[in-house]
C-alpha cells in the first residue's frame, strides 16, 4: 500500500531542492537539535560526521535529502540512519516537518525523529521487558523485548480518530521475528483527496500483507478527503545479545548479490550453466548455502524490482525437490533482506542493456507467468505474488 519502495510520507508541493550530500549546515542544524533535545535524559557528542550516545552504544547519522520552499514556510526531508553492534543493518528512518525556516523546518523533522524513534530505541536498551514478542525459530525459543510505550505522532483532522497501529499486529508479529537479534516495526497510514496510503515495515522492508491490514483499518476514517497521517515506531530487542561474527554481514551478502547480478547477465557463450554453479561457489568461498540461495532469489527480486510486482511476506523453502515444505516469513531469514538491497541497490547503480537484463530475468521462476500476465494487458504494478518458493539441501542452516 506504499507510495514507492522508498519511503511512504505525506508529499509537500513546491521547489525541490535535492542534495547528494547534505551540506555541512544542514547536518549541523540537525546535529545541534538533537543533543539539545536528548541533554536531559542521555549523554551524546559529535564525533566526525556522527553523533555518538556512549551509554547505548549507539551511533547516528543523517542526511539532509531535501529542503522545500513553500508559500510561506518551508518542508525538509532527513533520512536518519542508527547504528549498534546488535543492529545486522542500520535502522534507517524518515522524517519530514516544515518550518518559518530551513532551521525550523530541519530542527522539527529532528525533533519528530526523536520523539518517534529516538526516545524508545533508549528506552528499550535502558529497561525493555516492556512488550514482550515470544517466538520459537528454527528450534530454539527466543523471546524479544521493546519498551513499555510507543507513541504515535498524529497530524491533521480531528473528525479521524486515532489508534495504535502497533497494537493491531502484536498478535502476528511472532511470525515476522526469526534470526535477528533486533527487530524494529515501522508504521505509517494517511489519507488525503479520498484516498489511503498504509505501510509497515520490518527492518526496513515492506511488508505487503501488513500493509494491506493496516489500510483496511485507515479505511475506516470518518473523512478521507481531508489531510490526516499517523506514524508509529517499535524497536524488539532479542533476549540473547551475543554477537556472532562468524555470519556473512549486511554488506557482504549485498556485495555479492551484485556480483552474482553481473555473473547473470554475462552473454551465454561465456558461461555454461555449470560454469556459473562454480563461479557462485567461488564468490562465495564455499558457503554453499548463500551460493545457493543467490543463485534462486537474485533473479526473483530482480524480476520482482524490475517490474515492480507487489510480493507478499512469505517464503516456502522445499527440502531437496521433496515434498517437505517449511513456510517462514521473509523478515525470518536474515539473508533475504539483504539479497532484495543488493538487487535494489545494483538496479539504482546500473543500466544494462535489454539482452543482459532478459539473461537475469528469464531465470526467474514467475518469468513465464509474469509474461504471460503482461501479454494479456495487466499492468505488473496489478500482480502480486503471494510467497517466495525455493528448493534447499536437506543440510540447509536456518540463519
Amino acid at each position: 500500500m506504499a507510495e514507492n519502495d522508498q519511503l511512504s510520507t505525506a508529499r509537500y508541493d513546491g521547489v525541490s531542492l535535492c542534495f547528494s550530500d547534505s551540506p555541512d549546515e544542514f547536518t549541523d542544524i540537525a546535529y545541534r537539535a538533537i543533543i539539545d533535545e536528548v541533554s536531559a535524559f542521555a549523554d551524546a557528542e559529535i564525533s566526525g560526521n556522527d553523533i555518538l550516545f556512549p551509554k547505548y552504544e549507539l551511533t547516528l547519522n543523517c542526511t539532509v535529502q531535501k529542503i522545500d520552499e513553500l508559500k510561506n514556510c518551508y518542508s525538509a526531508d532527513i533520512f536518519f540512519y542508527l547504528s549498534h553492534p546488535l543492529f545486522d543493518e542500520p535502522l534507517c528512518e524518515f522524517a519530514s516537518a516544515i518550518g518559518s525556516d530551513v532551521k525550523q523546518a530541519i530542527t522539527n523533522a529532528s525533533v519528530q525523529f526523536i520523539k518517534v524513534v529516538l526516545t524508545g530505541v533508549f528506552s528499550t536498551f535502558e529497561t525493555g521487558k516492556g512488550l514482550e514478542i515470544k517466538t520459537d525459530f528454527a528450534g530454539k525459543a527466543r523471546t524479544f523485548s521493546s519498551s513499555f510505550r510507543h507513541p504515535i505522532l498524529i497530524s491533521g483532522t480531528k473528525e479521524n480518530k486515532d489508534f495504535d497501529m502497533l497494537a493491531l499486529f502484536t498478535d502476528e508479529l511472532s511470525r515476522y521475528f526469526g534470526s535477528k537479534k533486533a527487530y524494529w516495526v515501522s508504521l505509517f497510514a494517511m489519507c488525503s483527496n479520498g484516498k489511503v496510503n498504509c505501510d509497515v515495515r520490518i527492518n526496513g522492508t515492506a511488508m505487503t500483507d501488513l500493509s494491506y491490514k493496516l489500510y483496511l483499518m485507515a479505511n475506516n476514517w470518518k473523512n478521507k478527503n481531508v489531510f490526516h497521517y499517523q506514524k508509529q515506531f517499535a524497536l524488539f530487542l532479542s533476549d540473547d545479545r551475543t554477537v556472532d561474527d562468524s555470519l556473512p554481514s549486511a554488506k557482504e551478502i549485498i556485495g555479492l548479490t551484485k556480483k552474482a547480478l553481473d555473473v547473470f547477465a554475462t552473454p551465454d557463450d561465456e558461461y555454461v550453466e555449470s560454469d556459473i554453479h562454480s563461479e557462485l561457489s567461488v564468490l562465495c568461498r564455499g558457503n554453499k548455502d548463500l551460493a545457493a540461495e543467490l543463485e534462486v532469489l537474485v533473479p526473483e527480486f530482480y524480476l520482482i524490482k524490475m517490474m515492480q510486482i507487489r510480493l507478499g511476506d512469505s517464503v516456502k523453502l522445499k527440502l531437496n525437490d521433496s515434498v517437505i515444505e517449511l513456510g517462514f516469513k521473509r523478515t525470518q531469514l536474515r539473508k533475504l533482506g539483504y539479497v532484495e538491497q543488493g538487487v535494489m541497490q545494483y538496479l539504482e547503480e546500473n543500466e544494462l542493456s535489454p539482452e543482459e537484463s532478459f539473461r537475469i530475468l528469464v531465470r526467474s521462476s514467475f518469468y513465464d507467468s509474469v509474461g504471460d500476465a503482461i501479454d494479456k494487458g495487466i499492468d505488473t504494478k496489478q500482480i502480486y505474488i503471494k510467497e517466495l518458493l525455493f528448493n534447499v539441501p536437506d543440510d540447509y542452516e536456518l540463519l
